[in-house]
């Protein structure tokens, strides 16, 4: 006689709670869920190291050139395939995402705006010789990062630091978009002021920050008035002023930061990683036609990140279909 099932305090069978048990998944899928963020978060990791040496190769090959021309008209015939307003622009930008990433817990992009931010102001120093403001607003930007990163800021004194970086972001993108198309220093100065006032009324009716949209759009125009001044000088200038490690290192790492940009569903992150990458790749190639790298180095570069964009794809989907247990 087959055993009988026992009896709930109702007197009901209890096999009936059976059926709320979940459908066990195989070992392999449950042990892979977990996976990608992991993975992303480590592919981050390893575009540190990149961008603690990114910039640097041009601040060396900067220094070797304006040391081989004495800092004369030599030299910054040398350089003429720099924007110095482009470099500006990315320092800048680096300050604005550090507060950003901070706010929210990124501590290795933290660490990677931080490296991008000194490196772009050296370069800002060497090419204007403004070693003095440079160093100001970089000791500034950093006091205010370890204040908040210790809690000795306070949240307004914070806010209002938010507030005047995007407001800062908003004004330098236009000047360096003015800039870029040849406009005059009076241009200039009118399209960040009108920046300024239209970042003003969007922070005044939405009642927000955007510091990770306004470093964003720097990092936009930036390289765009960095392409703009290579391509008028030509490939034989660019390759004299850029340095190659540094554009293909831009590359690299830019594209490994994408993939955990887009699960964290940070769309100012990924939307500057993804320009910031090709971007470079479109610089490396100006080099590359100059000769100074050579052209099969470039478009392996290229085609390693865009390989990887495109396996990031699959495994995002793949690991969103599993959370959702699909």
């Amino acid at each position: 006689m087959p055993a009988r099932a026992p009896a709930t305090r109702l007197g009901l069978p209890a096999i009936a709670a059976t059926r709320a048990v979940p459908r066990r998944r195989p070992a392999a899928q449950t042990a892979a869920a977990p996976s990608w963020p992991a993975t992303t978060t480590a592919l981050v990791g390893v575009a540190t190291p990149a961008y603690a040496l990114l910039t640097w190769p041009q601040v060396w090959h900067n220094a070797a050139v304006l040391g081989a021309g004495g800092g004369g008209a030599s030299a910054g015939a040398a350089l003429s395939g720099l924007s110095p307003a482009a470099f500006a622009a990315a320092a800048l930008g680096n300050a604005a995402l550090l507060l950003h990433f901070l706010e929210g817990g990124e501590t290795n992009a933290v660490s990677i705006q931080a490296l991008g931010a000194a490196g772009n102001a050296a370069v800002v120093a060497q090419l204007t010789g403004a070693v003095g403001a440079v160093a100001c607003v970089s000791v500034a930007v950093a006091a205010v990062a370890a204040a908040r990163a210790s809690r000795a800021l306070p949240d307004g004194a914070w806010d209002l630091a938010r507030t005047l970086t995007s407001l800062a972001c908003a004004a330098a993108a236009a000047a360096t978009a003015a800039v870029a198309v040849g406009a005059g220093p009076h241009a200039a100065v009118a399209a960040a002021g009108g920046a300024v006032f239209a970042a003003t009324h969007v922070q005044l009716t939405t009642a927000s920050s955007p510091l990770a949209w306004g470093a964003t759009l720097l990092f936009a125009v930036g390289p765009t008035a960095a392409l703009a001044a290579a391509a008028s000088a030509g490939p034989a200038a660019a390759a004299r002023s850029l340095a190659p490690p540094t554009l293909l290192l831009a590359a690299a790492a830019n594209g490994l930061c994408a993939p955990r940009a887009a699960h964290v569903r940070d769309g100012a992150w990924l939307a500057g990683t993804v320009w910031g990458s090709g971007a470079n790749v479109a610089l490396a190639a100006l080099a590359a036609a100059g000769g100074a790298v050579p052209p099969a180095l470039v478009w392996s570069v290229a085609a390693g990140v865009a390989g990887l964009w495109a396996a990031s794809v699959g495994q995002e989907a793949a690991w969103r279909r599993e959370k959702r247990g699909v």
